[in-house]
């Protein structure tokens, strides 16, 4: 703990003061710009506020009218504030991901632009945010289904590294209890049972409240939960099997119960967003947004603090390079130190330890926190989008696409997940150690 607080403040010290100039270490530079995209949301949702997008109303005259008649639209333009401050962001590690492309190592003279001017790339976050409320309206509209494609991909983004983190949380409580301590054993039980717990519940009150109508047999929600349940108990009858135990002696509970969660809470998003009457008047919930928003953040924040980018890609079989596939910051943990440390005082000291080459692709950091930026959009507006078939001057509203998008993420993080669990059966000779 002391170290992640030493890092951000490092970082933010790095944001804010030019004395800094260059944030040195790989992972306190991921770090800061986990700040940056956390001020960019923060600064978004600040624009729901009924008083803030009724002051954005007077923009209209710059950008066009979305309202007819004399509908109360504050809501929309608050959409519309979160999508401009959050497609600037994305637009801007959209240009560093294009600029940083092929960089090997710091001694690259564009390794100044990825680490260092933060106050200069502060003034461009603000300047493109600043301009993109001049932009008409219709642009943003349609940038919703792009906006619909990377929420889509960055879930399973979301997805890679939650199973990287539940095994590695589940290897080194493991260690704790071959080493005679009880207190993890209880511990791993309690938070493996803990996690369906809250995935049944979830799934209880979504049948309460998203599939009970008069005159609508809310077939979409009910399909949607039950194949939920179906997949979910799939991906525990795999966690512990035999045969899959042999081949990967630290899979078990707590993995398929964060999995069963985090599929149960996309659902939940998902019928919480179908059209009523399903909904029996349930407006958009605020706690599926908030949910969504902490996931976000923790996975942004796990990934800002991992030894390496691409460890986590061996378990879905996407790479094999074995020097790739270190330890990340649990593991790091146990050990008293992760590999992004630098020799002169560890890796949130701002040393250059990228030196000799890169610990992470650049350039696929940034198209991460693009999508990541996009994602947040999405979850922060309930993944509002325009409605099927509706025109640049209609409601911004839930409409059906981005609900089968929400439905389909859920069962490809499901099957994903269970690749992860028999694809040592289906490959044995591979490594995925």
């Amino acid at each position: 703990m002391c170290s992640i607080t030493s890092c951000l403040s490092s970082a933010a010290c790095c944001l804010c003061s030019s004395s800094c100039g260059r944030c040195g270490s790989a992972t306190m530079t991921r770090v800061g710009y986990a700040l940056l995209l956390l001020l960019s949301a923060v600064c978004g949702w600040i624009f729901l506020n009924p008083k803030v997008s009724s002051d954005l109303q007077k923009m209209d005259k710059y950008v066009g009218h979305i309202c007819k008649g004399n509908e109360n639209c504050d809501r929309r333009w608050g959409e519309l504030g979160v999508y401009r401050v959050l497609t600037a962001t994305a637009v801007f590690h959209a240009l560093m991901a294009l600029i940083l492309i092929g960089v090997k190592s710091s001694r690259d003279p564009r390794a100044a632009i990825h680490k260092g001017f933060w106050p200069v790339k502060l003034l461009l976050l603000i300047a493109l945010a600043t301009g993109a409320f001049f932009i008409p309206n219709g642009v943003f509209m349609d940038l919703g289904w792009v906006a619909l494609v990377c929420g889509f991909l960055f879930i399973i983004v979301q997805m890679v590294l939650l199973v990287d983190f539940a095994y590695s949380w589940n290897e080194a409580w493991l260690g704790r209890m071959e080493d005679g301590s009880s207190c993890y054993k209880w511990g791993l039980i309690t938070c493996s049972f803990g996690a369906y717990a809250i995935a049944i519940a979830i799934t209880v009150c979504c049948f309460v409240f998203y599939t009970q109508a008069d005159n609508n047999p809310c077939t979409l929600s009910k399909t949607a939960l039950g194949v939920n349940i179906g997949l979910s108990l799939i991906m525990t009858f795999f966690a512990l099997h035999p045969r899959v135990q042999e081949a990967q002696p630290t899979s078990g509970l707590l993995q398929a119960g964060i999995m069963s969660f985090y599929t149960t809470y996309l659902v939940w998003s998902a019928v919480s967003n179908v059209d009523e009457p399903c909904g029996m008047g349930v407006k958009p919930d605020t706690t599926a947004t908030v949910v969504g928003a902490i996931l976000t953040f923790l996975a942004v924040a796990y990934s800002s603090m991992r030894t390496s980018s691409a460890s986590q890609l061996g378990k879905l079989g996407m790479q094999q390079d074995a020097s790739e596939r270190e330890s990340l910051i649990l593991s790091d943990v146990e050990s008293g130190g992760g590999d992004d440390d630098d020799s002169s005082g560890g890796g949130c000291a701002g040393g250059d330890d990228e030196a000799d080459g890169v610990k992470y692709s650049w350039s696929f950091f940034h198209l991460t926190f693009m999508m990541a930026a996009f994602y947040l959009m999405m979850v922060i507006t309930d993944w509002a989008n325009i409605r099927d078939g509706h025109t640049a001057n209609e409601k911004v509203g839930n409409g059906l696409a981005s609900v089968w998008i929400q439905i389909a993420s859920s069962w490809v993080v499901a099957l994903l997940y269970i690749w992860t669990l028999i694809a040592p059966l289906c490959l044995p000779n591979r490594d995925f150690s």
